[in-house]
């Protein structure tokens, strides 16, 4: 006897089949809302016995919370009126509108206890020996739900551990006031991400001297950060040794000590430093750049003057030792110290910076205060990357000397 598949279709053995081979939770419901068929997923995610199942309302059959709190059936609760299961079998079987991947978040009591579950819910119309009827597909999601709240909740206290560590990093930069001692000075600092790898400072060790550094340790992120920190509170360590006393130690000596302390096999990193002392009863700037953009001077007039000396990066170990070179200064000239996050971030076309437009801005400013200068500075390049995010730190110390 042949078999055509309309008769298989009618078949309540097929049917079974179909249904239990399904990789979700199943159940035919009719036009009361009440349950007809069912798949085994469908009784292992409400471990519910399959006897006297049929006939029974998803509330009743499930275990469903507000059925169970308020002692009520399935369909008389406070809460049934807005539940996302009676609201999807009456738009699909009424309104002949099909539900995709609604979301249901809702404790059910299972083997009476309450458990937390999420789910998906799918419907659809089907007709079974001439009746019409709608499937409901729930997609247990409640694992996957339950790790992206985990992942959720470690990234908010990551969020507020890099928040912390970001407070912290800005607390060794110099204080936000308009001088330092008796020099005017200013600052901008724009990590690319919560914390960076660029640090600066300026301190007045001594009433006649002002040391200045700025570094750029090589990456972003934690670890970078955690690298500034450290070489901050070395150099810390020197220029603070001298308060009230002599002369600070030679922008050379300094340099070559962070070679030493620093070693790439120690910190997996290495980084530029540009370290000056400033004489100011001298009107002198002692040097020392390690792989670092040099300081760019900028006169009264406009007039733009670079620092000549120059080094190898701080920490591979090249064996070579790092010197120092004086410059004299004029009363009112500025000192700009700045990474090179400044002139190689790009605009959304590929376009840097550039150390010529940075010079440019600079000498066409010279009558600014630092701290016009350095705002002014600062507008130009994110105005240049019009939106694009910057590839790296950006850093920007100004130093003016007394006239």
């Amino acid at each position: 006897m042949e078999l055509s598949f309309e008769d298989l279709r009618e078949s309540n053995e097929f049917l079974r089949a179909v249904l239990d081979n399904l990789d979700v939770a199943v159940l035919l419901a009719d036009e009361n809302f009440c349950i007809q068929q069912f798949n085994d997923n469908f009784l292992k995610l409400f471990r519910t016995p399959a006897a006297d199942l049929c006939g029974k309302r998803f509330g009743g059959a499930t275990g469903c919370a507000h059925a169970i709190m308020e002692n009520r059936p399935c369909g008389q609760t406070a809460q049934c009126d807005s539940c996302a299961v009676r609201k999807s079998l009456a738009q699909t079987l009424l309104e002949n509108r099909p539900v995709d991947g609604l979301p249901l978040e809702r404790i059910f009591y299972l083997d009476g206890s309450p458990v937390q579950k999420y789910l998906r819910i799918s419907t659809r119309n089907v007709s079974f020996q001439g009746r019409k009827m709608v499937m409901l597909l729930l997609y247990d999601v409640t694992d996957l739900t339950l790790q992206k709240m985990e992942l959720v909740e470690k990234q908010r206290a990551l969020d507020l551990d890099l928040s912390a560590a970001a407070r912290i990093q800005e607390s060794l930069l110099p204080p936000p006031c308009r001088a330092i001692g008796s020099a005017p000075v200013a600052w901008k600092f724009d990590p690319c991400t919560q914390v960076g790898g660029d640090i600066f400072n300026v301190a007045f060790p001594t009433e006649e001297h002002a040391v200045l550094y700025m570094l750029d340790v090589a990456g972003h992120g934690v670890s970078a950060a955690l690298v500034t920190v450290a070489v901050s509170q070395f150099l810390h360590g020197i220029y603070g040794g001298v308060m009230g006393g002599g002369a600070p130690a030679r922008p050379r000596d300094v340099v070559n000590s962070l070679e030493k302390a620093f070693p790439f096999e120690r910190f997996d990193s290495f980084f530029s430093i540009v370290y000056g002392v400033v004489d100011l009863s001298r009107r002198t700037l002692t040097c020392s750049v390690a792989g670092h953009p040099p300081p760019l001077l900028l006169q009264p007039d406009g007039v733009i003057r670079s620092f000549a000396t120059h080094g190898p990066v701080v920490g591979l170990g090249t064996g070579i030792p790092f010197q120092d070179a004086e410059i004299a200064l004029s009363p009112g000239e500025k000192i700009i110290l700045y990474t090179d996050g400044v002139v190689e971030n790009r605009d959304v076309q590929g376009t840097s910076f550039g150390r010529d437009r940075l010079v440019a801005e600079l000498s066409g400013q010279a009558d600014k205060s630092v701290w016009d200068l350095a705002e002014s500075l600062a507008a130009s390049h994110k105005a240049h990357l019009g939106g694009a995010p910057p590839d790296d730190d950006v850093s920007l110390l100004i130093f003016g000397l007394p006239h």
